[in-house]
């Protein structure tokens, strides 16, 4: 019924001589439709019984991953900046019932104050029924998604960029003192279990690469581009993620078990003593990587995280406006066509959190001698998430050459890690907070 009715209303609206350019162009907007949404995660994961803790869960990304991983059965803590918002009640509820899950929870922490953040952090650890030393809470995982919102609108003022550029550092400081805070639940929990930050960054970064320079990563003069602007932020939280996973590895391991890899390329877990004298010459011992993962996703030009409060037609926005929200639904034919949706712009997140990790790797099977699946285009080399690896549409990204030579280094990353310590400090001295005896005026 449905096909004869589409017929008939195609026969009505089109005539005969153009059903061939009718049908061409209408397979040519699905194909560029479905290349501008991007690659679909590949991979799947059972997250029953781990816990996910989300930021930005009111955002339109954020929106959109909560379901995502609650079907999955992982336990949600979304962070929110106000719990009296009636939409806000209204879709945990929505998300619990729909996907049959009832360990979704939203949880009130404003990220742009620091001792929000503070007091989160420890009603957190408290919650778990125990102290930090004694019984530290579960969480699997940390998706700060609040980074990943656009910021900055066409046509500000100088009063408007500055603003901007407060919101970008403010942004940066909550991941990193969410970061801080949290590492030492982290560093307590089992060897084997698998941790992972993933950061959201915005899609300029490459439009920063010309002009960012590593070892002066703190004094660039301000630009009046957009884009340059977005990308530098998305740049230092690349940067941030590989020295951070850096400092991981560095760790001390406190498991005896190792990895030992094979000179074919593929490895499996073994104990072995760190300085065996009788270890076969085809393997060697490695240090075991820190069972924590960090890494950094891009999940796109989307329509309502990236566009939308460019053109000021985000509400949450302190820079919306009803004529750019106008604008913004007048191209929204366009903006289907050559933006994300959402759903699309999740994957690469999904993918980075559904990717298996290298400290759980399956022994090499044996297959029998003259087994056709021992030849070596066959062998097919397991996928696993990388470590302070910048991923988009499902894939790691690799700088060009010139800019991987510019930015591999550790002193970009460690310029970076130092000033956001410099930057926190000034963060939390400017907040007034309430002494011990209750007086008001003290400072932290």
């Amino acid at each position: 019924m449905a096909i004869h009715i589409i017929a008939g209303i195609v026969s009505k609206t089109v005539s005969s001589q153009y059903y061939i350019p009718f049908v061409v162009g209408l397979l040519a907007f699905y194909y560029v439709r479905g290349w501008t949404s991007g690659k679909k995660t590949d991979r799947e994961r059972d997250l029953h019984g781990r816990t996910v803790l989300l930021t930005g869960a009111s955002t339109a990304i954020g929106i959109t991953l909560i379901p995502e991983l609650a079907r999955r059965g992982a336990q949600i803590i979304a962070v929110v900046p106000d719990l009296s918002d009636p939409a806000i009640l209204s879709l945990m509820d929505l998300v619990r019932v729909t996907t049959n899950n009832e360990l979704v929870f939203a949880e009130q922490c404003d990220l742009t104050s620091p001792k929000a953040i503070t007091d989160f952090c420890a009603q957190l650890v408290k919650s778990s029924g125990g102290g930090l030393e004694s019984d530290p809470p579960r969480i699997d995982a940390v998706i700060f998604a609040h980074e990943y919102t656009h910021i900055g609108a066409f046509r500000g003022s100088k009063a408007e960029k500055e603003k901007e550029s407060a919101i970008r550092l403010q942004g940066r400081l909550a991941s990193f003192f969410f970061t801080t805070l949290l590492l030492p639940v982290f560093l307590t929990a089992p060897q084997d279990r698998d941790i992972r930050f993933i950061n959201l960054v915005s899609p300029f970064y490459g439009a920063a690469i010309p002009s960012y320079d590593p070892k002066a990563a703190q004094d660039e003069t301000p630009t009046t581009s957009i884009w340059i602007e977005e990308g530098r932020r998305s740049l230092k939280t690349i940067l941030f993620t590989r020295h951070f996973q850096r400092i991981l590895d560095a760790l001390p391991s406190t498991s005896v078990q190792t990895r030992m890899i094979n000179l074919d390329g593929y490895s499996s877990p073994a104990t072995v003593k760190v300085n065996n004298v009788d270890n076969q010459p085809e393997a060697v011992a490695a240090k075991r990587p820190s069972n924590i993962i960090v890494t950094a996703v891009s999940p796109g030009i989307s329509r309502w995280d990236t566009i939308a409060p460019f053109m000021r037609a985000d509400r949450n926005s302190p820079f919306y406006s009803f004529f750019g929200t106008l604008c913004y639904f007048a191209i929204i034919p366009l903006l289907y066509l050559i933006a994300k949706s959402s759903d699309a712009a999740v994957q690469s997140v999904l993918h980075a959190l559904f990717l298996p990790s290298s400290i759980k790797v399956a022994p090499t099977p044996q297959l029998p001698p003259g087994s056709a699946a021992v030849a070596s285009e066959t062998k097919i080399k397991p996928e696993y998430v990388r470590g302070g690896a910048l991923y988009a549409e499902c894939e790691p990204v690799h700088f060009p050459a010139a800019s991987e030579q510019h930015f591999g280094g550790e002193e970009g990353g460690q310029r970076v890690w130092e000033h956001l310590e410099r930057e926190l400090a000034k963060w939390r001295k400017t907040e007034d907070v309430l002494p011990a005896d209750g007086k008001e005026g003290s400072k932290r």
